[in-house]
């Protein structure tokens, strides 16, 4: 596969990284709803799986959860313009050389805000081979960093153990809120079936 090939793919799963979006708004809409009314399981387990990724527990009172949930829905509004652009054929799709050895794909923080047109960047021998499933992840985590302007984690401040994968449902409320990946997990989690969001990693 080739350049060309890998960025008419990735403009193609652009489209589903949206649906899962879209999934994990639903999702926080849910979950507001239950932070004022608890009692209806579908809305109690859209805030279970909120908490399971973000930990919004640990805010105490109600309007410290709704506000974290606002903050978090914000985060995705951006995400939802930026695939808006890119759907519609505007850019923002590369491929180039990894920049640190292990690179799979990156993005310039919050480079959306800043009116940065250099978008997502693909490494064609990391995502050439990757299955849709994953290589719709990677667009998702990647425009978390370029749209919604949220970094990554270190656990225990040590850049070689960044909190990807299942680390990400070990972190604390203000990790969580700062870490692209507990959003990615999110909003891959939101799209299945509600009686999944407990288990699934």
């Amino acid at each position: 596969m080739g350049q060309a090939e890998l960025l008419s793919r990735a403009r193609k799963l652009v489209a589903e990284a949206d649906k899962w979006r879209a999934s994990a708004n639903r999702v926080l809409t849910w979950a507001t709803i239950a932070v004022e009314t608890p009692g209806n399981k579908l809305t109690d387990d859209a805030l279970a799986l909120v908490d399971r990724c973000f930990k919004v527990n640990e805010r105490t009172a109600k309007a410290l959860k709704s506000a974290d949930i606002v903050t978090i829905k914000g985060v995705f509004a951006n995400v939802e313009a930026f695939f808006a652009e890119v759907i519609k054929g505007n850019g923002y799709l590369n491929v180039g050389p990894p920049i640190r050895p292990n690179d799979i794909a990156y993005a310039v923080v919050g480079g959306w805000a800043k009116k940065d047109k250099s978008g997502l960047t693909f490494v064609l021998a990391q995502c050439e081979t990757k299955k849709d499933l994953d290589l719709t992840d990677i667009i998702m985590h990647e425009s978390v960093h370029f749209a919604g302007g949220i970094g990554h984690f270190d656990i225990g401040g040590d850049p070689s153990n960044p909190a990807y994968g299942a680390k990400v449902f070990g972190l604390t409320n203000a990790q969580a809120k700062t870490n692209a990946s507990s959003y990615a997990y999110f909003a891959y989690i939101s799209r299945l079936q509600s009686s999944q969001w407990a288990t699934a990693t």
